[in-house]
């Protein structure tokens, strides 16, 4: 993603990144840590309750996504 909100790959690239995408998938728990280790938060912060939806919401803002609230909240499930 580009500072200016325009996504580096589209929207069927989901899998570019066959490491990234396998660790998804196999291991959706070191991903979310791999994720906040690279945007500079701790890399236990998915441990805590409630964590990675403000990391998503902060994600968001910085680099200007748009979202609908129900999205968000069904992510939050």
């Amino acid at each position: 993603m580009s500072p200016t909100g325009d996504w580096s790959t589209g929207r069927y690239d989901c899998c570019a990144d066959c490491g990234i995408c396998c660790l998804g998938l196999l291991c959706p728990t070191l991903l979310a840590c791999y994720v906040s280790k690279k945007y500079g938060e701790n890399c236990f912060l998915p441990c805590l309750f409630g964590s990675m939806t403000a990391l998503r919401t902060h994600m968001r803002l910085s680099y200007g996504i748009q979202v609908m609230l129900q999205l968000e909240r069904c992510a939050a499930c």
